[in-house]
């Protein structure tokens, strides 16, 4: 029994010792992979994992630069279009301020200009002496004067010629305005009468407004503040240089009432203003009774003035129709009462007595003399 234990514990010493001899003579990687496997397995896997998060590192550190390239990028594309809202704004402020400087300067000169009004021949117009000294009265001004005018008469008693012809004899200093009866010829007639900008060259921005809100979009109401804004500015240089304020005439006003309250209204309240300003004088030039009592009793009427014109007087119908149309006394005498010195009437009386060689007879049955 002991025999057999010595055999076999010489057995395993002699079985250790080749065993460590030989992988002493291997190399260490070798030696250390055969003499534990678990071990090299471990140290393989360990190094395969540092290997692999090794590969992992740059990829992650390039998703981690992108982001923060495009993040950068969003930032400059931020600045660029914050810098060029500003840009486009203040481009647009110093447009807007250009036009309006353009266009005071243009209404500063027409006023000082003048303007002459075409009118009716020689032979065809009766100048009325009272209502023309009237007219002259409102129409220079003194320095102080704080009313605007309101000159009313029916349809065809010759209020335009009548103005006209004090229009054309002072000159300076006046703005005529003929009220189109439709109303998207306005603007055209104030850009006749003041010689300015009006429609075309709106700002930038009122066009990005249109195209946001519609062509149809109703931005008159700024429009024409602009615009009175404008006006006020020329009449105070204009005052300013000749020591009284312009006159601007609004003919044929019924039509704006009837087509526009909105800008009649701030026609009515901006002459209210600058009357009591002393800036510039309005008048109105109306032709139905209707509107005429509106305006009559408008807010503001401790700041206007009115007055009427009629019919010819029987001395003016008289000197017309005999001294100028020769047209016998008789015949002239009938005329008169049968029209009541209106002057359009007497006109067209005229026309068929003397071009048509109608009698007075016949002219009298026509219901419509013109």
């Amino acid at each position: 029994m002991s025999s057999i234990m010595i055999q076999s514990f010489r057995k395993n010493m002699l079985s250790h010792f080749i065993t460590h001899k030989t992988l002493s003579f291997q190399p260490s990687k070798y030696a250390l992979r055969n003499s534990n496997s678990y071990l090299s397995q471990s140290l393989f896997s360990k190094s395969y994992t540092t290997n692999k998060s090794e590969k992992l590192k740059p990829g992650s550190f390039d998703l981690k630069n992108e982001e923060i390239l495009t993040n950068s990028y969003l930032y400059n594309i931020n600045e660029f279009l914050l810098s060029g809202s500003l840009l486009f704004i203040i481009g647009n402020i110093i447009y807007v301020y250009y036009e309006s400087q353009t266009n005071v300067k243009r209404i500063s000169e027409t006023m000082e200009k003048g303007i002459q009004l075409k009118m009716l021949t020689d032979k065809n117009y009766i100048s009325r002496f009272k209502d023309i000294e009237k007219l002259k009265k409102i129409f220079q001004p003194n320095e102080t004067h704080s009313r605007y005018h309101i000159i009313y008469g029916k349809p065809g008693v010759g209020k335009t010629e009548l103005i006209k012809e004090v229009v054309n004899e002072i000159g300076k200093g006046i703005i005529y305005i003929n009220i189109p009866s439709e109303p998207y010829n306005l603007d055209n007639e104030f850009k006749k009468a003041f010689n300015f900008i009006f429609e075309e060259n709106i700002s930038f921005l009122a066009y990005i407004i249109r195209g946001i809100c519609g062509q149809n979009s109703d931005n008159s109401y700024y429009k024409w503040k602009k615009v009175l804004y404008e006006i006020n500015h020329a009449s105070k240089i204009y005052k300013e240089k000749y020591n009284k304020p312009p006159i601007i005439i609004y003919d044929n006003v019924d039509y704006l009432f009837h087509n526009n309250l909105k800008i009649f209204n701030m026609l009515q309240d901006d002459a209210k203003d600058n009357a009591n300003n002393e800036q510039y004088i309005a008048v109105f030039i109306v032709n139905e009774k209707d509107v005429f009592d509106k305006m009559k009793y408008y807010n503001y009427w401790t700041y206007r003035d009115i007055m009427e014109i009629g019919n010819l007087s029987k001395e003016e119908s008289m000197k017309y129709l005999v001294d100028i149309c020769k047209i016998k006394k008789e015949i002239a005498n009938k005329s008169y009462e049968l029209v009541d010195g209106h002057i359009i009437e007497l006109r067209a009386i005229v026309d068929k007595l003397l071009n048509d060689k109608l009698s007075f007879e016949v002219i009298k049955q026509q219901k419509f003399f013109y």
